[in-house]
């Protein structure tokens, strides 16, 4: 009776304590689901069995004047922490944190309430969506087929809301009301940019239909403080690396977080987790092996690779800012501290480009102005009130800060790194304010006014830095230099993974001081293989952001916004499949199968696995071709372009070889790879169209009784002499996206 009454009344006090605290961020707080309300059970009541004094870095937190503010210190007593349940736990709210969860959400009932979330993500600052939002970068890196066939559906769904914020909220001159890839800031290195806030408010839009409905619900300004395996152990926040493993038997039970704003601890217990923080801080955090910084050629066998390794060589990181362009205004800063340093040290520059007008080059190439690199409203595209001043969003070379790692360094030596690099941004805005050469002559554009409004932060900074490269797992499967770049792959495509579950597009683009950034190789369109999100130590654990399996070197291709976003969608769809399953990733990875039914829901979601330059992701055969590439039923592999050709007319030559395949497939689909590999290798040896002709006879897809002429087109009429479902008896030719959908129904049926 007496242990009864206790453990009422610490549930009565746990609720009545709650540890969520709304975000002080106006747009999101309606939508920040309150899960301190969730019913605690007994069990959940955990103890931390160890008193132990620990330090975290807190980022946003990070002053110009106090280093100390970013760095919380934190004494573990004792006692009891507050312990919630789901499914799956994201970490970080990053392109890739917010593409998983709504990835997975998606498999979820919405016609019903939820009583508890199923998807909760974790994210350390106050915004959702990463390097799009937090950290500044919103003038997005893509590729030219982004629009179409080159990223996920939803992404681009996302891009085109942004474009509809501007043209139903403010006032666009009429052209651009109504242009369908209209660019609010008409910048020069991307197709879109924006200001941060729309995008974190259409990230919100995207995500409502789950958290209205309680299936996803994500909180604020809170950072892993331990973890704790399935065997028990407890494992604290280390600055480094430990070596010391988590087995491939002894899963993650669950995470405990600090909460920065409440000072207060809580427990996130999942059946899967996905890392999509900037730093891979869950690696560390349960020694999962994983390496940072530059590998060596004999680790990689990459031609580039350096010499040596060198753990410390890591990708620059940047505070972007955002300036208005005031005509006749003086808004100049004070010196920041450490200007005369980086000045000295030539780091403020031009780079050969101008401010506002291109410069013509001895090749008849162009530099484009500087100003409009990156710039987020064009003011010439609005009327009125709605902007009457440029923005712009800086992100260049002088205000890199480079040679200051800070991975797996304490937080003392974090947060110094950090400020300086805060300091050599405002630095850059200093010497663009103050000695800047002009394009009229002299020197300073006294003009620009840092505008503190965008970030909402005290230093007009963004809230987080811009991170170009993280802690990277030790995984299934390592994507190197020969796997992607244009000098390996001779044809139209980079290297094919049997388990593809994600494409990019981006060169080798490395921002640092050792030679291996003047590579910045061009690429193939690529792949992102499941292989690569799977950790070989990490149990029931996923890399959903730049912490995927790739060397220093395709980092620098893998690292950008759409490849990003596809792998988080990639996540999302693999924790919940692992969890319909009860099958490991790795059980999954190895199953030739299960790849193909996540390969397939993928497809389904409208996310494409396969390069094509004229199968966008709303076309309506997309689910079809797709389906056929990845499982090679039709061969892409002696393709010299991009192109399907869906609208082209084929002969019974040309469908012999893919229904043999695809009836194979019907039969043998978990063995699919290795009866595909026998069949090519021995039905089609020798006289190939003659072989394939009696297998599909003897097999009852072709009529026996018909004279097949091979160089003949197929028709509708002579395709229903076989028996693969609906078709329209008339004497017009079948073209390649007909014959796809047969055959997809075929393998389906």
């Amino acid at each position: 009776m007496k242990i009864k009454f206790i453990l009422i009344f610490l549930n009565i006090f746990i609720l009545i304590n709650p540890c969520f605290a709304k975000s002080n961020y106006a747009n999101i707080n309606s939508h920040q689901a309150n899960i301190s309300e969730m019913k605690y059970k007994n069990k959940s009541l955990y103890i931390i069995d160890k008193e132990k004094k620990i330090e975290l870095i807190d980022i946003p937190n990070i002053t110009l004047d106090n280093t100390e503010s970013g760095i919380e210190r934190i004494n573990l007593q004792t006692g009891s922490v507050k312990v919630v349940h789901c499914n799956i736990a994201i970490i970080g709210g990053s392109i890739g944190g917010i593409a998983a969860g709504l990835a997975a959400g998606t498999f979820y009932n919405t016609r019903q309430n939820h009583k508890t979330p199923k998807i909760i993500i974790i994210e350390e600052t106050s915004h959702l969506g990463g390097q799009m939002t937090a950290q500044g970068v919103s003038a997005l890196d893509e590729n030219y087929l982004v629009e179409t066939s080159g990223a996920c559906r939803n992404y681009q769904e996302l891009r085109n809301n942004i474009r509809k914020y501007y043209q139903n909220n403010t006032n666009l001159i009429d052209s651009k009301k109504i242009d369908p890839i209209l660019n609010p800031g008409n910048s020069w290195v991307t197709r879109l940019s924006f200001e941060p806030r729309v995008a974190e408010q259409m990230i919100i839009n995207t995500l409502k239909h789950l958290t209205d409905k309680n299936i996803l619900t994500y909180k604020f300004r809170s950072k892993s403080l331990y973890g704790r395996t399935q065997s028990g152990k407890i494992v604290f926040s280390s600055n480094e690396y430990t070596g010391n493993a988590l087995r491939s038997d002894n899963k993650i039970k669950g995470i405990g977080f600090y909460d920065f704003t409440n000072k207060e601890i809580f427990e996130i217990q999942a059946k899967k987790f996905i890392d999509a923080t900037e730093l891979g801080d869950l690696l560390n955090l349960f020694s999962i092996p994983y390496v940072s910084g530059a590998e060596s050629k004999t680790q990689t066998l990459e031609v580039n690779a350096e010499t040596q390794s060198n753990q410390e060589q890591t990708q620059d990181f940047t505070y972007p800012f955002v300036v208005e362009y005031i005509k006749d205004g003086k808004f100049i800063i004070n010196k920041p501290d450490c200007y005369e340093k980086f000045n000295g040290q030539k780091k403020y520059s031009f780079l050969n480009y101008k401010m506002f007008e291109s410069v013509k080059l001895n090749d008849d190439s162009e530099l484009l102005p500087f100003w409009e690199y990156r710039r987020l409203i064009d003011k010439n595209y609005f009327m009125g009130s709605s902007y009457t001043n440029d923005l712009a969003m800086i992100n260049w070379d002088s205000n890199d800060l480079r040679n200051e790692n800070i991975i797996d360094k304490s937080p003392q030596i974090m947060a110094q790194k950090l400020r300086l690099s805060k300091c050599l941004s405002l630095g850059f805005l200093y010497w663009l304010q103050t000695a800047a050469p002009r394009d009229d002559g002299g020197y300073g554009y006294g003009e620009l006014k840092l505008r503190y409004d965008i970030f909402d932060t005290k230093d007009g900074l963004s809230s987080y830095p811009y991170i170009r490269e993280s802690r990277r797992i030790i995984a299934k499967q390592t994507i190197k230099e020969m796997d992607i770049s244009a000098s390996f792959n001779p044809g139209p495509r980079a290297r094919l993974f049997s388990d593809a579950v994600g494409i990019g597009l981006y060169p080798i683009d490395i921002h640092g001081d050792k030679s291996i950034t003047e590579l910045n190789s061009n690429t193939k369109p690529f792949q992102i293989p499941l292989g690569s999100l799977i950790p070989k130590n990490g149990g029931n654990l996923l890399a959903g952001c730049k912490n995927i399996g790739t060397t220093h070197i395709t980092n620098g291709s893998y690292r950008l916004h759409p490849i990003e976003w596809a792998i988080g969608t990639a996540c999302g769809v693999t924790a919940y499949q692992s969890i319909k399953t009860r099958k490991s990733f790795s059980q999954i990875l190895k199953s030739t199968k299960q790849v193909l039914k996540i390969q397939s829901e993928l497809i389904n979601q409208g996310n494409p696995v396969f390069w094509f330059d004229d199968v966008g992701t709303n076309n309506p055969y997309f689910k079809y071709v797709q389906f056929l590439a990845v499982t090679e039923l039709i061969n892409n592999k002696t393709s010299t372009n991009l192109s399907f050709n869906g609208y082209s007319t084929l002969t019974f030559k040309d469908i012999l070889p893919p229904l043999c395949r695809a009836l194979i497939f019907k039969k043998h689909k978990n063995k699919f790879q290795k009866e595909i590999n026998d069949f090519n290798l021995n039905i089609l040896k020798n006289n190939p169209e003659s072989n394939a002709l009696n297998f599909l006879v003897k097999h009852k897809i072709l009529n026996k009784n018909i004279t097949y002429n091979l160089n003949d087109l197929v028709t509708y009429n002579t395709i229903t002499k076989i028996p693969i479902g609906k078709t329209v008896d008339s004497p017009q030719p079948i073209n390649k996206f007909e014959f796809a959908k047969w055959l997809f129904e075929i393998c389906q049926n």
